[in-house]
């Protein structure tokens, strides 16, 4: 990578593909700061970095997601303009020929703009986008903005579109994914402010109607994540403050059996706690991770449910540290490889880490320092 490639260098993305494959992106800033330019490199089983021919570019241009497909390949979602006026769009790179190839618009033909696309894909390839529609002026404007959620599935014939939330809620923060199967769940805070604020969810199965729920009260949280396993079964995580304190829950579904109800359960309370991420393994185990900031600093901590049971509170950094989060990621064998930034108190970076579990306890491997 030239040095001119790295000037005003922001947003970067990587992903890598079952086979091996890698892509890494990143956006440059062009003549104004309205005005970004998207590049990549790619490489094949960890041979050499080469670069994208072409590019992408627009104003406010960012990437907003990037998975890997199921044809040696990888799709891109990116955004242009402001909450107003955006649009979203999906790119297809594919490795062998190095190039961003636009697909069809996931959203068109509405008077809303769309912002902050997030992909999913089954494994026979059908591509899922969930994005947020723009502010709806309510008639009792100037009053709050109304963003509501949307999904696209691409079919042989386009895209499918269904607004998921209604006219006159107030939607953001969703996030989506989608089980081998087809199955796909869709998160979202539902309210404006924190006195409404409640986790809504939308599933649907690899075939059937759209179905929306609420997993907590209004007024009880403010940030959601999601998994999918590759037999349907999906999980969301969440917190839940209470007097100062939080709470962890998780609910759990198979999405690929109608009429299934979700089941909720607490994963522990009276704790400090952020970053609630699920993670479906292929047996059908669901781990969750989370941050506990009760004690000095932020460790990292996970319970494994399996067979409607959940297993002992797993600690997977020090106490001590201050972690965050990061990317998670699960091989074909069901081990959890957990990527997390470990800060210093003054919120200097110390170093990239990989925490391996297996079966809800880390690994027997010492985790590895990606960067420092």
């Amino acid at each position: 990578m030239c040095s001119s490639d790295l000037a005003g260098l922001v947003n970067p993305f990587s992903v890598t593909a079952p086979d091996g494959s890698d892509l890494v992106l990143w956006l440059t800033t062009g003549g104004g700061p309205v005005s970004n330019e998207l590049h990549g490199k790619v490489r094949r089983d960890g041979g050499r970095w080469r670069s994208i021919r072409g590019s992408v570019d627009g104003p406010y241009l960012a990437v907003t997601d990037a998975i890997a497909g199921v044809d040696h390949d990888f799709w891109v979602a990116t955004s242009t303009g402001t909450s107003y006026d955006g649009h979203v769009r999906v790119w297809r790179v594919d490795p062998v020929a190095r190039r961003f190839e636009s697909a069809p618009a996931p959203f068109t033909g509405a008077a809303n703009g769309w912002s902050e696309g997030q992909l999913g894909i089954d494994r026979a390839g059908r591509l899922s986008m969930a994005a947020i529609a723009r502010p709806v002026e309510q008639p009792s404007w100037p009053a709050d903005p109304v963003y509501r959620i949307a999904v696209a599935t691409r079919t042989g014939s386009g895209w499918e579109r269904r607004m998921l939330t209604p006219v006159g809620r107030f939607a953001v923060r969703h996030d989506i994914a989608v089980a081998a199967d087809g199955s796909i769940v869709i998160s979202y805070i539902d309210g404006y402010d924190t006195a409404q604020m409640r986790i809504g969810v939308a599933v649907r199965g690899p075939s059937g109607p759209w179905r929306t729920s609420f997993l907590s009260a209004e007024g009880s949280s403010q940030v959601a994540r999601v998994a999918a396993g590759p037999d349907g079964t999906v999980a969301v995580g969440w917190t839940t403050p209470v007097l100062g304190a939080d709470t962890v829950r998780l609910a759990t579904l198979d999405a690929s059996a109608a009429g299934a109800r979700w089941a909720k359960r607490t994963v522990v309370s009276g704790i400090v706690a952020g970053d609630p991420t699920p993670v479906v393994e292929p047996s059908g185990a669901v781990l969750i991770i989370y941050s506990d900031s009760s004690v000095s600093g932020r460790f990292l901590a996970s319970r494994r449910l399996l067979h409607g049971s959940l297993g002992a509170v797993r600690q997977l950094t020090a106490t001590g540290e201050f972690t965050e989060v990061g990317a998670v990621a699960v091989t074909g064998r069901g081990r959890v490889l957990v990527g997390h930034r470990q800060l210093d108190f003054g919120l200097g970076q110390l170093g990239l880490f990989v925490v391996p579990v297996v079966r809800g306890v880390p690994g027997p491997d010492a985790p590895a320092l990606l960067d420092a």
